[in-house]
């Protein structure tokens, strides 16, 4: 247990290093005067706007995660996945993993299970994560490849398109294959079964890309609504581009939080329309802390909550995820 703590205890430090660095490295880089011109020019009131639309998102989610959750069997009401979802929101501000509050998520929906199912919990918050992600996936390549996108470097619009092509291919063969090979272990026949229900219900699978689809439109109007606020003379439709990049570089498992790779982004993608690398940066500043801002009421949802887990049972839930992703449980 100590060895696990002690590597658990250095990929931490690492991560936050790496953000250090990233941090450090863009101040060093950028004129603190140009940084406090935009934060003074900025309409702070309509960033407030940005909050609201977040909280209103992640409620699409949670009903996009019910879906999910209700093929596994799951039958609770949308508002304690609304709950679910929140907490984990406000668990990602901590859990510097690589699947954050999604920890959390998938511990509270097994307790309410007359079973304590744990795979089937986990596996609907992993497929509301993963439908997530193509849906991001397919907005920025469509984007790229439209007149608003000839200005992304050539090379990032193939591989995008690659990266979106390769993923949709692996999730379309992925159960046919599975059936195939599951008669050769317990596992992955016990895999199969826990997640065939998503491919034998198109329908329903349907109306998750749907929401999903919703959800990130959302995010994109608060990116539209910090360029208003910032006064940016950037397209609108760009942000079609710029969002789904930050968020990809987001989910890079090398830094705490995605602190440092998703600035990053901003300011490249950004400096394509124009934007100085200081106002990039703020604006980079003003999308984490809508998200910091929206997550903290997650913090009252977790502390209202009868049963609050301990460390130990958060490090079990963390590690049976990891389990689950890995096929070795």
């Amino acid at each position: 247990m100590t060895k696990i703590f002690n590597k658990k205890a250095l990929k931490l430090l690492l991560r936050i290093g790496i953000s250090l660095c990233f941090i450090l490295f863009f101040f060093h880089n950028t004129d603190s005067f140009d940084i406090g011109k935009a934060l003074m020019q900025t309409n702070h009131s309509v960033l407030l706007i940005g909050i609201f639309i977040y909280l209103a998102g992640q409620l699409i989610s949670a009903y996009k995660w019910r879906i999910l959750a209700k093929l596994g069997g799951f039958n609770i009401s949308l508002a304690k996945y609304a709950e679910y979802y929140y907490i984990g929101m406000f668990f990602n501000l901590f859990l510097p993993t690589n699947v954050g509050g999604d920890v959390v998520k998938s511990y509270y929906l097994s307790k309410t299970d007359s079973n304590s199912r744990k795979a089937p919990a986990i596996y609907s918050v992993l497929a509301d994560r993963y439908t997530g992600v193509l849906v991001i996936q397919w907005i920025g390549t469509i984007a790229m490849f439209s007149p608003f996108g000839t200005n992304v470097p050539q090379p990032i619009r193939l591989i995008m398109l690659a990266v979106s092509i390769f993923i949709s291919f692996i999730t379309l063969i992925f159960t046919p294959v599975l059936r195939k090979i599951s008669k050769k272990s317990r596992k992955l026949t016990t895999l199969y079964q826990d997640i065939e229900m998503y491919w034998n219900n198109p329908s329903k699978i349907f109306m998750v890309f749907y929401w999903s689809i919703l959800f990130h439109l959302l995010i994109i109007t608060i990116h539209i609504t910090i360029s208003s606020a910032m006064g940016l003379s950037v397209p609108i439709w760009y942000y079609f581009i710029v969002y789904p990049m930050s968020a990809i570089a987001g989910f890079i498992p090398l830094s705490f939080n995605g602190i440092g790779p998703r600035e990053a982004t901003y300011i490249y993608f950004l400096s394509l329309a124009g934007v100085s690398s200081s106002s990039a940066l703020v604006f980079g500043i003003y999308w984490f802390v809508i998200v910091f801002l929206a997550s903290l009421v997650g913090g009252i949802f977790y502390i209202r909550e009868k049963h609050i887990p301990t460390t130990q049972e958060l490090d079990i839930a963390e590690h049976d995820i990891e389990s689950q992703l890995s096929y070795q449980d």
